[in-house]
């Protein structure tokens, strides 16, 4: 009998668990197959979201820089069209100067081995300017190649036929490259001068101690900015 009566109760139990709820997708943590396909759609979109984000951040640096310079790059080359040999010493560097986020455009070239600045663009209210103030050779003479420094100053030089040296300096200022002084190292005469922007046509006789106290206050520490030249005929491929 007392078989009988476990045998009864373990059937009961056994009815009693066959027939309990099954459990929810929200206690186990499972999810629908719906659920499932609207987290991945969401993913991809995600996905797609962020490669939109970049490639626009890509179109728009290309805009702000080489696209807005591309105008004046196939100006210059119109200019060499009956002189290509030529074309082929000019070249290409992209560097933000003044540390405003975009980039200036600087042309030079080199036919002994040496680059020098001829020019430089900038942009300026979404248009390409060349900057008109600034000057690669000075007036005459032989001319070397152009020193950028890393606190955005530029420097041309020039040393004449009597050993005179020329130091001209330029600076962007609210967006145009501005021309700040012109130191004279006259070590012939063992004598320094200065031009001033202000007064370009008077000069003013310094002390060698002026001299280099302004020669540090335009280099700063004297770190040169190494440019990434290209050939200017490559520009765009």
């Amino acid at each position: 009998m007392k078989k009988i009566l476990i045998a009864s109760l373990c059937l009961l139990f056994l009815c009693l668990c066959a027939c309990g709820p099954e459990p929810s997708d929200e206690i186990t943590g499972s999810t629908s197959s719906e659920e499932k396909a609207s987290l991945e759609n969401s993913t991809v979109e995600q996905a797609k979201t962020s490669e939109t984000s970049e490639l626009a951040g890509i179109i728009n640096n290309k805009n702000n820089e080489s696209n807005l310079y591309a105008e004046t790059i196939r100006t210059i080359k119109k200019n060499f069209v009956s002189a290509p040999d030529q074309l082929n010493y000019l070249h290409y560097a992209l560097y933000d100067i003044d540390e405003n986020g975009t980039k200036e455009l600087l042309i030079g070239e080199s036919y002994t081995g040496e680059m020098r600045l001829n020019s430089i663009c900038s942009i300026i209210d979404g248009v390409a300017v060349r900057q008109e103030e600034f000057r690669s050779f000075g007036e005459g003479g032989y001319a070397r190649p152009s020193t950028l420094f890393e606190n955005g100053t530029i420097r041309v030089d020039r040393v004449d036929d009597t050993i005179i040296f020329y130091y001209y300096y330029y600076r962007f200022e609210n967006g145009e490259l501005k021309h700040q002084i012109m130191l004279i190292d006259n070590t012939f005469f063992n004598e320094n001068d200065y031009f001033s922007n202000k007064d370009p046509m008077k000069r003013t006789p310094i002390t060698k101690a002026e001299f280099d106290r302004v020669k540090k206050e335009m280099e700063g520490d004297g770190q040169v900015v190494e440019l990434d030249w290209k050939p200017l005929a490559e520009y765009g491929r």
